[in-house]
């Protein structure tokens, strides 16, 4: 019964991002390479917010020892390549893994090949997971950081972090209003 309201659960949830991502327009191709182009700042809005109440939901998780925190470690540089590579596929295809399947249900015929590809891409990553983990450590063995070992705990890094992404939204929205981005398209 469990796995039934584990799956009813994100049914519900990805439905419900599907719905903010396709009223926030950030689905649209234009907005995302408008992301990387400076000149649209919906997605990063919508982003940062989700982040953000992520960190808030999780804060008082912990708060109340409802879930164990599990700090993940990473490592800069190969962080930064992926990070590069990924945001290269995003500029190219106009869409993110995150709003593909919106395209997707929405009808953009592109999203089809964006699909595939990353499809093939996922089974490729597979099979060479191993030997990229073998290289990584070769060449970057003791760069690994854990945001737990700056000693600032859990609570005071959430807050600082939520803090940031609040004053971060503020000045963008000074700078580039919502509704400039998603209803005035044609003023870029």
């Amino acid at each position: 019964m469990v796995i039934f309201f584990t799956i009813l659960m994100g049914i519900m949830m990805g439905t419900a991002v599907g719905v903010i991502f396709e009223k926030s327009k950030v689905i649209d191709p234009e907005q995302l390479i408008g992301q990387f182009q400076l000149r649209r700042f919906t997605m990063l809005k919508v982003f940062l917010s989700a982040i953000g109440t992520g960190i808030v939901v999780y804060f008082f998780f912990n708060l109340f020892a409802l879930e164990r925190l599990n700090w993940k470690v990473f490592s800069l540089l190969p962080d930064l390549l992926g990070g590069a590579l990924l945001g290269a596929g995003i500029a190219l295809a106009g869409t993110c893994p995150s709003t593909l399947f919106g395209q997707l249900g929405a009808g953009y015929k592109d999203a089809r090949f964006v699909f595939l590809g990353a499809v093939t891409g996922a089974i490729i990553f597979y099979y060479s997971k191993p030997a990229l983990q073998i290289w990584i450590k070769e060449c970057w063995p003791h760069e690994k950081l854990r945001l737990d070992e700056l000693g600032l705990g859990y609570n005071l890094t959430a807050v600082l972090v939520v803090c940031s992404i609040v004053f971060v939204l503020y000045l963008l929205e000074r700078y580039r209003p919502w509704r400039v981005d998603t209803e005035c398209q044609h003023i870029d």
